[in-house]
């Protein structure tokens, strides 16, 4: 089943391009993955709105005080610890969201035919694996800022 919008929860892993004619993202969750047909930066947006936030306004306040100008995490939600950040900049078509409170390790892929874009995998509390084609470096950045933007906003506490 197609829905036509998606409101991002703590169940919600990623969010990934589908490049399909009838839907335009796979969301990973949980217990499995569901074909949305909004853009995969559609659902961010849309999630910022119905907890009460704007994309724009997240995004404009972590470059504010943390100076992260391209591919900015954003949280989604500080009262649900909602933080996503994109493997690429949101707009490009290979973007993927990631929830960071949700990747349990993350390794280097092996490459040959099948993998020759691919170089990250990600895999994650259910054990959902998901190859990415950026490199290690990327996504260990990606994951240290998402961690940052997190802390400084109160989402989780370091001890």
């Amino acid at each position: 089943m197609i829905k036509e919008q998606y409101v991002i929860t703590n169940d919600t892993y990623a969010i990934i391009p589908a490049k399909h004619i009838d839907y335009q993202s796979i969301v990973i969750e949980a217990n499995g993955t569901k074909r949305i047909n909004q853009t995969p930066l559609e659902i961010i947006r849309y999630s910022c709105t119905q907890y009460w936030a704007d994309y724009e306004g997240r995004r404009n306040a972590v470059i504010a005080h943390l100076k992260y100008k391209q591919k900015t995490p954003i949280p989604v939600s500080v009262q649900h610890k909602l933080c996503f950040f994109p493997t690429h900049a949101p707009t490009h078509m290979d973007n993927c969201w990631i929830n960071p409170a949700q990747v349990n390790h993350w390794g280097r892929v092996e490459k040959n035919e099948r993998t020759s874009e691919k170089q990250t995998e990600i895999v994650f509390n259910n054990w959902h694996r998901l190859e990415l084609g950026i490199s290690m470096h990327t996504l260990q950045q990606q994951m240290e800022r998402a961690f940052v933007v997190m802390l400084e906003s109160g989402m989780i506490q370091y001890k």
